[in-house]
């Protein structure tokens, strides 16, 4: 019984904040300028970049600069890439959507849980 206490639990928290990688939809110049104003990524920012060269990574954005951006790989090293080098840009950001469809859905398996705790016979 606790274990059901528990994986409800873990439900309910990770269903609480849902967030998602969201594609920056901006020319090349206007995505380079923003990324450099600050406005689309900021230090703490976990992002996905395809370079021009194909060249993929996901990584959590620790500080950048006009020429570029730093941050540690998802399982991997530090990289390093160039602002002017990006081709695509997806940022993490909370998602109203998902978080309040998962909710009638967070409610019925508490509920439903609920309900089957009460049933079983001790």
């Amino acid at each position: 019984m606790k274990y059901a206490f528990v994986f409800l639990f873990a439900l309910c928290f990770v269903a609480s904040g849902c967030t998602s990688l969201q594609r920056i939809r901006l020319p090349d110049q206007e995505l380079h300028a923003a990324i450099r104003d600050g406005s689309v990524v900021v230090p703490g920012d976990l992002i996905e970049v395809i370079q021009t060269d194909g060249t993929k990574y996901v990584l959590e954005v620790y500080s950048l600069d006009d020429q570029g951006l730093r941050g540690k790989t998802t399982g991997g090293p530090d990289v390093e890439v160039r602002i002017d080098e990006i081709a695509t840009m997806k940022v993490e950001r909370f998602s109203v959507v998902r978080t309040v469809s998962l909710a009638p859905l967070v409610m019925v398996t508490a509920i439903g849980t609920l309900v089957l705790l009460l049933l079983i016979p001790k």
